[in-house]
């Protein structure tokens, strides 16, 4: 048995089943028994899982059992999708260097392999919308960028639109809200906050200006950050009749 997190299996072998005809994420693959005890083996081919372009981190987790063993709920059903290439077939090697548990023995087996790609410091900027009746004052949030290393993300407002601050007494305390930033009519600064996910923005919609957009930029992190065009991101205004 063996399910991916954050990629997909490649449905290759013609023994295994897979719970997607495509981008899979589980795979039961069976083998002609028995295995002598004490014996070691692997898969004379990989079993390959691929990740996608915005892929930051994955695992992947597999388990051996006797066919015998496996709960109903945990197997694919027969009618799954089965691979269309080869048989996957299981070949011995020295088990010289297994480490497996000396005070646990079963008739099963299983591990994980943890990864990360290069993008896993990719910080990438989330766009927002803004929606309100014009004359209005409207709360809004900033969410915090994927790969979010805690910097100030900085908001330049779309056209119409005007930031409201009110003195500290006047706020919840338990939010962490924008600022105006150290240019007169330059971006506004917010963060780094302490709610978990996002930062209040207070405005004022002044008037409807068609096509105003806005934007929201956060700076690369301390580690090489592989896209810095996805550090921008669009503010776009929703009129409410």
């Amino acid at each position: 048995m063996v399910a991916a997190d954050g990629s997909t299996l490649l449905p290759r072998y013609g023994n295994c089943r897979y719970n997607k005809a495509a981008a899979a994420t589980e795979a039961q693959c069976d083998f002609p028994g028995p295995l002598p005890a004490g014996t070691a083996y692997e898969t004379d081919h990989p079993i390959i899982a691929v990740s996608g372009q915005d892929t930051r981190s994955g695992s992947l987790h597999y388990s051996v059992w006797p066919t015998a063993d496996i709960d109903g709920p945990s197997q694919l059903p027969g009618r799954a999708v089965r691979g269309t290439g080869e048989v996957l077939r299981l070949r011995p090697v020295n088990g010289g260097a297994f480490t497996g548990s000396e005070s646990y023995r079963s008739g099963g087996a299983a591990g994980a392999l943890d990864f990360e790609t290069t993008r896993v410091d990719d910080v990438e900027a989330v766009g927002f919308t803004i929606r309100g009746r014009v004359g209005e004052e409207v709360r809004t949030e900033v969410p915090y960028p994927r790969g979010y290393r805690g910097d100030t993300m900085w908001v330049t407002l779309p056209d119409g639109v005007s930031l409201v601050t009110r003195p500290p007494q006047d706020l919840q305390s338990e939010d962490s809200y924008c600022r105006e930033g150290p240019a007169k009519d330059g971006p506004v600064a917010c963060g780094p906050g302490a709610e978990p996910y996002a930062v209040v923005l207070l405005v004022r919609i002044d008037k409807r200006v068609e096509g105003a957009r806005g934007s929201v930029t956060v700076p690369p992190g301390p580690a090489a950050d592989p896209d810095q065009d996805n550090n921008t991101a669009p503010v776009a205004v929703e009129y409410i009749p």
